[in-house]
């Protein structure tokens, strides 16, 4: 397999559990409803827009598909891919984890040197 496909299927793959999950929150955890009304741009209150308190918390009471479509950007562009190259880093560095050691290091490594730059990448 190429490292482009490689790429690509990371962040497909990650783009598709961050919008599946995103739409489980949004409809199970946070109780949106789901509507057929248009959500587009025009629609998203903004603090200059002439919606009223009312009709901003009504809109909040609806599933964002915007929200969902921005967190498959994250997977399909950042996080898929900077997962992908960052465990591979380990891996040649590390080894195969074929000890509780091993499987220990490699754990602290991911914790402290390849999270903190995601987390400032978000």
């Amino acid at each position: 397999m190429s490292s482009l496909s490689k790429v690509a299927k990371a962040g497909l793959q990650s783009a598709t559990i961050m919008s599946v999950a995103d739409a489980a929150t949004q409809i199970s955890v946070e109780g949106k409803k789901i509507t057929k009304c248009d959500h587009t741009s025009s629609m998203i209150p903004s603090s200059s827009s002439r919606h009223t308190q009312q009709q901003k918390q009504a809109y909040e009471n609806y599933y964002d598909p915007m929200r969902t479509l921005r967190w498959a950007t994250v997977g399909l562009t950042l996080h898929g891919p900077f997962f992908l190259a960052s465990f591979a880093m380990i891996d040649r560095y590390m080894g195969a984890a074929t000890t509780l050691q091993v499987v220990m290091k490699k754990t602290a490594l991911a914790q402290f040197i390849v999270f903190p730059p995601y987390l400032v990448g978000l």
